[in-house]
C-alpha cells in the first residue's frame, strides 16, 4: 500500500505545489576558479595577461567570501586592448560570411562543453545567465553573418567597435552588444569597471 504522506500526481497538480529544490553543486566552477588560481587579468592577443603594479578588485559571493580577484585596467591596458582588436579586425573582416558564421557556431560547441561550469559561475556570482539562451543568441547572429552579403550586399565593415559596460553588466547583455558587430565583420573591445570572468 502506498504511503499516505506521499501525494499523488493529481493532488500535486490540484495544489500546484512545487517539488523539493534540486541539489545545487558548484564543483565545476570551483575547479575552474582554482585552475586559474582565482586571479584574472585581461584576455588579449589569445592569452591571459596580468600587468604588474595594478590594483586588484575582489569579487565576492553571496555569503561575502572572496571568489576571485581581477586586475583593474589603466589607460595603457585599454590602449593595448584596442590595438589588439584593430589587429584582429584585419583578419576577421577578411573572412567570408560563411567563415564568420562557422566561427560563431563553433562557440556553440564550446558552450555545450562548458555550459555546466558557466551556469555554476553565474550562480556563484548571483547573475542570471542561461547557456541555452547564449546558444540561441549565437545561432541567431551566426545566421546574420551567413546572410550579410545576400541581404546587404553593399555593407563594408569599417573598423573596431568599443563596448563600454557597467560592472554589473551580465554576460548575456554583453553578448547582445558584441555579437552583431562580430557577425557584420567588425571586431570589438570591451571596457568595464570589472574585467569579465568569461
Amino acid at each position: 500500500m502506498a504511503d499516505s504522506t506521499n501525494k499523488t500526481v493529481y493532488e500535486i497538480f490540484q495544489s500546484m505545489e512545487q517539488g523539493p529544490p534540486a541539489a545545487t553543486s558548484t564543483a565545476a566552477a570551483q575547479a575552474w576558479l582554482d585552475h586559474h588560481s582565482r586571479s584574472f587579468g585581461f584576455f588579449m592577443d589569445g592569452k591571459f595577461v596580468r600587468p604588474e603594479n595594478r590594483q586588484n578588485l575582489s569579487l565576492a559571493d553571496s555569503k561575502g567570501g572572496v571568489l576571485c580577484t581581477t586586475v583593474c585596467a589603466e589607460d595603457s591596458d585599454i590602449s593595448r586592448c584596442a590595438s589588439s582588436a584593430a589587429t584582429g579586425y584585419t583578419s576577421w573582416s577578411n573572412l567570408t560570411c560563411s567563415q564568420r558564421s562557422k566561427a560563431l557556431l563553433r562557440l556553440v560547441s564550446v558552450l555545450g562543453l562548458h555550459g555546466q561550469c558557466l551556469s555554476e559561475l553565474c550562480a556563484l556570482c548571483e547573475t542570471t545567465c542561461s547557456p541555452s539562451a547564449l546558444v540561441r543568441l549565437l545561432q541567431y547572429y551566426s545566421s546574420w553573418a551567413q546572410l550579410r552579403d545576400t541581404l546587404i550586399p553593399s555593407w563594408t565593415p569599417v573598423g573596431v567597435v568599443v563596448v563600454v559596460s557597467s560592472d554589473d553588466c551580465s554576460l548575456y547583455s554583453l553578448m547582445l552588444k558584441v555579437l552583431p558587430a562580430l557577425a557584420m565583420g567588425k571586431t570589438h573591445t570591451s571596457v568595464s569597471q570589472i574585467e569579465f570572468l568569461f
